[in-house]
């Protein structure tokens, strides 16, 4: 028994393999029409298939339409900017300005990479109803996990405790997503190296200057 399902086993596995190929040739297919200026909502999965050259037949074999193709992508992405948002919330007391700085790059770097597909993610979120509801789940996961990084910094006086954490955390995050997509996403490396320095100082001092264990300097008289 166990040859049949070796055999098996290879010919999924060799299934997989083949679906992330012509996966991966048609997000290359997306970048490559978003650089010529073309909108992800606009364009026929015959254009983008002929885009990756592959058939229109051939993308629904894998594919039951360009929502799929972004969601089966975005899966991985999510995964990704978790990690990078991971290094953000696992800040404590000890952590410095710097700390903070390291981990924002961090989530930046994963935003830059993959700019054009998370901008024609977001083109299809304004089509499709179901992929803006997966937009909206990953933002809100981001969201709530902020807000328990808020809170647990409060109890343990490293954020200041004057701010209202799921408020915060919203409006945090918001500034955060439209930064990234339309400012940090398009600069130049110096560029970026000056917008991300700009906003960490802004949390920094947001969240974190004015805790007891980061009180406000007084001002010199």
């Amino acid at each position: 028994m166990s040859a049949p399902r070796t055999k098996r086993s290879r010919k999924k596995a060799e299934a997989e393999d083949r679906r992330r190929s012509i996966r991966d040739r048609l997000l290359a297919a997306i970048e490559e029409l978003a650089a010529a200026g073309e909108s992800y909502s606009t364009v026929s999965v015959e254009r983008l298939a002929s885009t990756a050259g592959l058939s229109r037949a051939t993308f629904y074999i894998y594919f039951d339409g360009k929502a799929g193709l972004l969601e089966a992508w975005f899966a991985e992405v999510e995964e990704e900017l978790a990690k990078a948002t991971a290094a953000w919330f696992a800040l404590d007391g000890a952590a410095t300005q710097d700390d903070l700085g390291r981990a924002l790059r961090g989530i930046a770097e994963v935003y830059v990479e993959h700019r054009r597909l998370l901008a024609a993610f977001n083109d299809e979120a304004s089509q499709n109803t179901e992929v803006r509801d997966r937009l909206d789940q990953a933002i809100a996961r981001v969201t709530d996990e902020l807000r328990v990084h808020i809170e647990h910094g409060q109890k343990e006086g490293w954020v200041d405790p004057d701010l209202v954490a799921a408020e915060t955390a919203a409006w945090t995050v918001a500034m955060l997503e439209r930064g990234l997509g339309n400012v940090v996403a398009e600069a130049d490396e110096d560029a970026v190296d000056r917008l991300l320095a700009t906003f960490t100082s802004m949390l920094w001092h947001t969240l974190y200057v004015g805790s007891p264990q980061r009180p406000i300097a007084a001002p010199r008289g």
